[in-house]
């Protein structure tokens, strides 16, 4: 796959493709058994209400599905403001050390700045080798054994983002500078709904 990665919206039309993303992940999470969901409860709940209750990034290599990031909104009380919560991230493994985990995540960081949402919020189980990533980005570790991003600003290590250009060129930045290759080569993705517990049943 010699092709740029290019990153979309997701559709109504692509339900399927995300329910198929998100049993590749859950098997990659060891979980197989745990996807009950069905393409019609994806489309009426992410594309026939209104609001939406979650949105999604794809990411492809030519026209060859690359990975996802699923969000939604939560809102904070510490922060007095709307957060992005992850719920998934995935690349798929043909995909995985070309960068697509950097761009669903970099996209991500600017929808937030664009939308005033005041935080990122996400979880990686402990064997994850995601977890080698986090502190790179500045992201904390829970005691309990998960990696948790609290902050946008703070997981980009960027307390001074003011447009999604800045956050944009923030996260590059920082990955030439501290570099993440055993990320970025191994990384499958990580969901909320199989990390250990906190004191948030969301986080």
């Amino acid at each position: 796959m010699s092709e740029p990665v290019t990153l979309r919206f997701a559709t109504a039309e692509d339900v399927g493709l995300i329910l198929r993303l998100v049993r590749e992940l859950a098997l990659f999470e060891r979980a197989p058994n745990e996807v009950v969901a069905t393409e019609a409860e994806l489309r009426r709940y992410g594309f026939e209400s209104e609001p939406p209750e979650y949105e999604a990034l794809l990411a492809f290599i030519g026209d060859e599905p690359a990975g996802m990031a699923l969000f939604h909104k939560r809102f904070s009380t510490w922060v007095g403001r709307p957060c992005l919560y992850l719920e998934d991230l995935y690349v798929t493994e043909r995909a995985r050390g070309r960068g697509v985990g950097r761009r669903l995540l970099t996209r991500l960081a600017k929808i937030a700045v664009e939308r005033g949402w005041g935080r990122i919020d996400f979880q990686v189980l402990d064997w994850n080798p995601a977890r080698d990533f986090m502190p790179i980005w500045g992201c904390p570790t829970s005691p309990n054994g998960c990696a948790m991003a609290r902050r946008a600003t703070h997981c980009s290590a960027s307390p001074d983002w003011t447009s999604p250009a800045e956050a944009a060129h923030t996260v590059v930045a920082r990955r030439q500078h501290r570099r993440l290759p055993t990320f970025l080569a191994s990384i499958g993705g990580f969901s909320a709904n199989s990390t250990c517990l906190s004191s948030s049943s969301a986080l």
